[in-house]
């Protein structure tokens, strides 16, 4: 269900997620800007996505890169919308079930 919008019809969907993958979840104000479509910055992000998610360079650092890629010129002060966005990264390989020492 969409986040903070009532009464709208939705469908659930599941998808597997393979090993590896980053989720990206975001709200409006980083792809829908006045006077521009935003099917061409949804578009604009995927790419993004892609150059800035890289396992080494760590989430904290690619959320950064996707912020001034789809928001070069605009400040805190003087964005004209809220921008969320949350990186969830599933690991490469399975995670231990335990840990040395627990």
């Amino acid at each position: 269900m969409p986040l903070g919008v009532g009464g709208v019809a939705h469908q659930q969907v599941c998808l597997p997620l393979r090993a590896g993958t980053t989720l990206a979840l975001y709200t409006d104000g980083l792809v829908e800007t006045p006077h521009s479509d935003i099917d061409t910055h949804i578009t604009a992000l995927t790419a993004a996505l892609g150059r800035a998610c890289s396992p080494a360079g760590g989430l904290e650092r690619a959320a950064d890169r996707l912020v001034q890629a789809m928001l070069p010129d605009v400040t805190a002060a003087d964005a004209a919308d809220d921008v969320s966005l949350l990186l969830i990264a599933f690991p490469a390989a399975p995670l231990s079930t335990t840990r040395a020492g627990c």
